[in-house]
């Protein structure tokens, strides 16, 4: 028997639906920022609200944050990952570093990342420009002691965050999809065209 369950969406408008599609599709990674231009902390405070209102395994809610504004901070670990105090998170205002604490282990990368998603979405909605920094990932124990963030906390990734100074424009690829059908027991892939 084949159920098929119908979510009730009679709580939701069409515009709504519409607008959450249109955010995730129109953010793009942003990499260079006005600069001069500070985040109001109101804003960031908004951001980091939504990345807790994310998904957690087991409802750990274990997500932690540092919002880092010092430019000679971050000059210091870019130059100490990239070489360049420039390269690493693009002379953006400000910096957001996420960590996990008391996560369920394993599940760590996972709780962050959802966080950080609904973070970007919400910068994006504000009209701010992010990008994640996955290379902050190579020097975890620098950017702790930089940071003198607590030692129950162990680092995730970071978001550069401030007004942007570019609008970049690259789509996405139609996704490769690997259906599995229980009507025909077989298994095929299918290239799915753009919407």
């Amino acid at each position: 028997m084949l159920l098929i369950v119908v979510a009730d969406e009679s709580h939701q408008t069409s515009s709504s639906s519409s607008s959450l599609s249109d955010l995730i599709k129109s953010r793009r990674s942003v990499r260079s920022f006005i600069p001069n231009m500070r985040v109001p902390h109101q804003s960031i405070e908004d951001i980091i609200t939504m990345g807790i209102w994310a998904p957690s395994a087991m409802n750990k809610q274990p997500t932690r944050f540092h919002v880092e504004e010092d430019q000679s901070i971050l000059s210091r670990i870019s130059s100490s990952i990239v070489g360049d105090p420039h390269g690493l998170f693009y002379d953006a205002p400000a910096v957001i570093f996420v960590f996990t604490e008391n996560a369920i282990e394993g599940i760590e990368d996972v709780d962050c990342g959802l966080a950080v998603q609904n973070m970007i979405l919400e910068a994006h909605r504000i009209g701010l420009g992010t990008t994640v920094i996955g290379w902050s990932r190579q020097a975890p124990e620098l950017i702790v002691k930089e940071l003198n963030t607590p030692v129950s906390w162990h680092y995730c990734i970071a978001i550069a965050l401030g007004q942007p100074n570019e609008t970049p424009i690259k789509t996405r690829t139609p996704p490769i999809i690997h259906w599995h059908s229980t009507t025909n027991s077989q298994s095929q892939e299918h290239e799915k065209h753009e919407l």
